[in-house]
């Protein structure tokens, strides 16, 4: 009996990805019990209409085996098929095509539990990628771990479901496939990346399309450039045959299956959209400015764990603000140069600068993308990925200069930790600061397009969630974990060069995963 529990603490000790991914999914078995156990939906903006939408759907499609093409109470009757291809994500794809035989099975299950699998499923998506990036960047299992961890964790997708999940959650396996092109020039790889980009755009929004092609050319372009000793010779290499034919063919199939799905029947309807020209493009000042939150005090969120916005949440940990900084300064790794150059990229882009304007008039369907801010989620699984990069290096900090490099890093994170604390003891002591402060971080002072009588309201109501009755609580929970962290970031410091470092830097790692519960 002694040496079986001997053995199962061995292997819960073990550096195996298999005993990574359980905790992943105890994680994801745990969470999903916890939203079907208090019932839990969502029950405003998007992700009520993302919900009631796909219920409408897959219902009809068990109670009578069809798929409704008309929604007879919405805009005095219009067709379905712009709807149906918003919530045709992978999972449901999967549910309609089995309605056909398990329809009687299904008819009898609760749909909030079916829902809540499909996020679950598709975090599974985004963890797999991230974890499998991780390894292309030659990163160990801890580090993978982390990474996927805490991309899985900070998904918020039940009350955004489109802009703060469906947005990104494909991108990191879409990058591995294309890896897997470059490395060993099997066209199979390309024909996996092209269809999963456009299975990607069913369940989402039909105009993210623009943004996500142009996340992965600018991604690889920088990969193929700044890595061009190792990149050219590869497509030097590539064979051109029947095989590559057929892979360009499938891709051109799937985007146009992608496109039919989200246009059939639809060329009779005329869409009113605030903001948008009547061909449902965006005029180019309107691009510039639609929804705000363009600036860089957005990202003041991971460093307060309070997140004001309606459509997007950007906290992922207090101590990934101090990896990312490691990342960046300390890490030795080349490889993460392409990474680097596509955060910078996505982050101008986001910013309504002179790169957003000539993408607009130069991207193929980018003017019909709008809400420039809300990109801010993509870019922030791509900081995730960076910061993977420092914990590696904290990891692998055995050689003396490595741990000088080191100092000057954790002092920064303590200097930072302690800073925010302190500004956050203010805001406790002065609640109606606390609320300017927050509200200023959505509001943009600069002039939106005009909208229609009474739409103003509405719009300002969807830019925040700062509660001034319950704020002052947020920032005493997040407060108490930052002090935590802070002190654990003390005891880091003081534990360079010694043999108390790595366990330190695992501690600090399992406060991380509690942080990004609270």
């Amino acid at each position: 009996m002694k040496k079986d529990f001997s053995a199962i603490l061995r292997f819960f000790f073990s550096n195996k990805p298999v005993v990574f991914w359980l905790f992943i999914l105890l994680g994801e078995l745990f969470y999903f019990m916890f939203l079907t156990g208090n019932h839990l939906f969502p029950h405003l903006l998007d992700g009520f209409q993302y919900f009631h939408v796909q219920y409408y759907f897959l219902n009809h499609r068990i109670i009578y085996n069809e798929t409704p093409f008309w929604i007879p109470y919405l805009s005095h009757g219009t067709v379905s098929t712009w709807w149906n291809s918003t919530i045709a994500d992978i999972p449901f794809l999967i549910l309609t095509a089995a309605s056909s035989v398990f329809g009687k099975l299904l008819a009898h299950t609760d749909f909030l539990a079916i829902f809540h699998a499909e996020g679950i499923f598709n975090e599974l998506v985004l963890g797999l990628g991230v974890w499998l990036l991780c390894r292309r960047y030659r990163l160990s299992n801890v580090t993978a771990f982390y990474a996927s961890f805490t991309a899985v964790t900070s998904a918020i997708w039940l009350s955004q479901p489109w802009w703060n999940f469906h947005q990104y959650y494909a991108l990191p396996l879409i990058f591995v496939l294309g890896h897997r092109f470059l490395d060993t020039g099997r066209w199979r790889y390309l024909f996996l990346c092209g269809n999963l980009t456009f299975l990607q755009t069913l369940g989402n929004l039909g105009y993210f399309i623009p943004v996500t092609t142009l996340t992965i050319s600018v991604y690889f372009a920088f990969w193929i450039l700044i890595r061009r000793e190792e990149t050219f010779p590869q497509i030097r290499g590539l064979t051109i045959n029947w095989k590559t034919l057929l892979c360009f063919l499938g891709i051109g199939l799937s985007l146009w299956a992608a496109y039919g799905a989200i246009t059939a029947n639809t060329s009779e309807l005329r869409l009113y959209s605030v903001g948008r020209n009547a061909d449902l493009s965006m005029a180019a000042r309107s691009f510039l400015i639609y929804g705000c939150n363009t600036d860089l005090g957005k990202w003041a969120e991971p460093l307060f764990g309070v997140s004001p916005f309606m459509d997007m949440t950007l906290f992922f940990g207090f101590f990934p603000v101090f990896f990312l900084g490691a990342g960046i300064f300390c890490s030795r790794e080349r490889i993460r140069y392409p990474l680097l150059a596509l955060i910078l990229f996505l982050i101008l882009f986001s910013m309504a600068t002179p790169l957003s304007e000539a993408l607009f008039y130069l991207w193929p369907g980018m003017r019909y993308f709008r809400h420039l801010g809300l990109i801010a989620p993509v870019i922030k699984i791509f900081l995730i990925l960076l910061s993977a990069f420092g914990l590696e290096c904290l990891l692998s900090a055995t050689e003396q200069s490595h741990k000088k490099s080191l100092s000057p890093a954790t002092a920064a994170g303590i200097l930072i930790f302690a800073s925010v604390l302190i500004f956050c003891v203010y805001l406790i002591s002065d609640p109606q600061a606390a609320v300017n402060f927050f509200k200023g971080l959505v509001e943009d002072k600069r002039p939106i397009i005009t909208p229609l009588p009474g739409e103003a309201s509405v719009m300002g109501g969807l830019l925040n969630l700062v509660d001034p009755e319950k704020l002052p609580g947020q920032i005493i929970v997040s407060s108490s974990y930052l002090l935590l962290s802070l002190l654990m970031m003390i005891a880091l410091s003081a534990s360079i060069g010694s043999k108390r470092w790595k366990p330190i830097l695992m501690m600090c790692l399992g406060l991380h995963v509690v942080t990004l519960f609270h």
